[in-house]
C-alpha cells in the first residue's frame, strides 16, 4: 500500500523542451489557419443567406 501511495504522489518536474516545442508548433499551425477558417465559415453563411433569399422571392 505504501508503494502505491508513493507512486501516486511522485510527480515529474517540468516538461521537456521537446514537448514544449511540439505544443508551440501545433499552436502556431492552429493560429495561422484561423483566418482561413473564418473566411470559409463566412462564405457558407453567405451562400445559405443567398439561397434563402432566392427561395423567399
Amino acid at each position: 500500500m505504501k508503494t502505491m501511495i508513493h507512486f501516486l504522489k511522485e510527480v515529474k518536474g517540468t516538461p521537456s523542451i521537446e514537448t514544449v516545442a511540439i505544443v508551440a508548433f501545433i499552436a502556431l499551425a492552429i493560429f495561422s489557419n484561423l483566418d482561413n477558417l473564418g473566411d470559409a465559415i463566412g462564405n457558407v453563411f453567405d451562400y445559405v443567406k443567398s439561397q434563402l433569399i432566392n427561395q423567399i422571392q
